[in-house]
């Protein structure tokens, strides 16, 4: 027992430093390229990246988290079989995915730069879907310290690239493209390499019903994955279409501002999910009165959190981005209160995981995206880009509000 608890601690403690150092370098890098591109060459720099988010559901389709549930404990002929077919899976996906790039790339970028720009962007993302995939391997066979390395190698390429790039090479969107491809490139690569030598052999296979059973059980991770970041990069391609790249820019900012902050939600609701789930099996009773405590402590955190950031977003804003971006206080105050229910989701989401209810996460997604795009066209309408932000902070209290209200109904069942 104390071999397997010092295994889960040390593989813990390598992934949160690894996200913790990736996070730390990500947030420095895009105040780097926030700077140097100006606000409207950031806002086109964050739609690009945001709209081909959009296609991260269709190159991923929930694949790398079905495989650590269905393998995990089960290493050998069964992992090959699994990441092999896999690997052909994602291979087809990413090629459609790609196609479909080239398709809006033509339908959207009316400017010769743009359009390439997101064409080398979409291409990252292909190459990013392959070393997502491999990093799923190191966690099947629970060796966290490679996909904790993957990662800082990762962050302080870019944000060396970057740094050299912007000294040495010049502005522009198209540098920053290319930069993101270079260390895509580079750390699918090094990823690759450890799989190859220290895990498994990597080959094409299509058992034909493997694959139709993979697609299908794989649905609902698809649906959690896409879902649970979906409503950012529509509001943020919804400012792009409909107010510009300076506004995108402005509201890009002070989203950057509030990512860092979301890391707290995401390692507590990571530490308890196995403490939870295990105490839910023993006892429904402590599993329930854990998951109080826990909600009172995250929901004072938030709030505490929210109060700081609007008294300090003038001075936070100026000291890290500059006075060009002042005119993005406002969005950041706003923003902030969104705080709130992301400071429950990821822990909510787990806890109903646990209850094996995965369909009112879902269907809470699916009513927060339509609350986001509807309430956002309508409110930009009367009150501009700020609308769409007010639907967005609306739309993940709905969330809440929804799973809340689910799981009591659960429990008075």
């Amino acid at each position: 027992m104390k071999k397997i608890l010092h295994g889960i601690t040390k593989n813990f403690s390598f992934l949160l430093t690894g996200q913790i150092v990736y996070k730390i370098f990500a947030f420095f890098t895009y105040i780097l390229i926030a700077r140097y591109l100006g606000i409207a060459g950031f806002g086109q720099f964050s739609f690009i990246v945001s709209f081909i988010g959009l296609f991260a559901i269709l190159t991923d389709f929930g694949l790398n988290e079905l495989l650590i549930r269905d393998v995990a404990g089960q290493l050998g002929e069964l992992s090959q079989k699994y990441i092999s077919n896999i690997l052909s899976i994602k291979l087809i996906l990413t090629i459609i995915s790609f196609l479909f790039i080239i398709s809006a790339s033509l339908l959207i970028g009316e400017v010769k730069e743009t359009r390439v720009a997101i064409l080398i962007f979409g291409l990252c993302l292909i190459q990013d879907s392959f070393t997502i995939f491999f990093r799923s391997v190191f966690r099947l066979f629970e060796k966290m310290e490679f996909e904790a390395l993957s990662l800082i190698v990762e962050a302080i390429l870019k944000f060396s690239f970057v740094f050299i790039a912007f000294k040495f090479l010049g502005k522009g969107l198209l540098i920053v493209a290319l930069i993101f491809f270079i260390t895509a490139l580079t750390t699918v690569i090094s990823t690759t390499l450890f799989v190859v030598f220290r895990f498994v052999k990597l080959k094409l296979e299509f058992d034909y019903v493997l694959v139709l059973n993979l697609l299908k059980k794989a649905i609902p991770f698809s649906f959690l994955a896409f879902f649970g970041v979906i409503n950012f990069k529509i509001v943020t391609v919804m400012i792009s279409l409909f107010k510009g790249d300076v506004y995108t820019g402005l509201f890009s900012a002070a989203n950057r501002l509030i990512e860092p902050v979301i890391i707290i939600p995401v390692i507590m609701s990571t530490a308890l999910f196995p403490v939870i789930s295990s105490l839910y099996r023993e006892s429904q009773h402590k599993a329930i009165d854990l998951f109080k405590r826990s909600s009172k402590i995250l929901f004072l955190a938030s709030v505490v959190i929210v109060v700081i950031i609007n008294i300090f977003a003038g001075r936070i804003m100026l000291f890290v981005f500059g006075r060009e971006y002042s005119d993005s206080i406002v969005s950041l105050r706003i923003l902030s209160f969104s705080l709130i229910p992301f400071f429950f989701k990821f822990f909510l989401e787990r806890f109903i995981l646990v209850l094996n209810k995965p369909r009112i996460i879902i269907t809470s997604y699916i009513g927060s995206v339509l609350i986001t795009v509807i309430g956002g066209f309508l409110l930009m309408k009367f009150i501009g880009y700020i609308g769409s932000i007010v639907a967005l902070v609306l739309s993940e209290f709905f969330i809440i509000f929804y799973n809340f209200a689910s799981i009591k109904e659960i429990r008075n069942a």
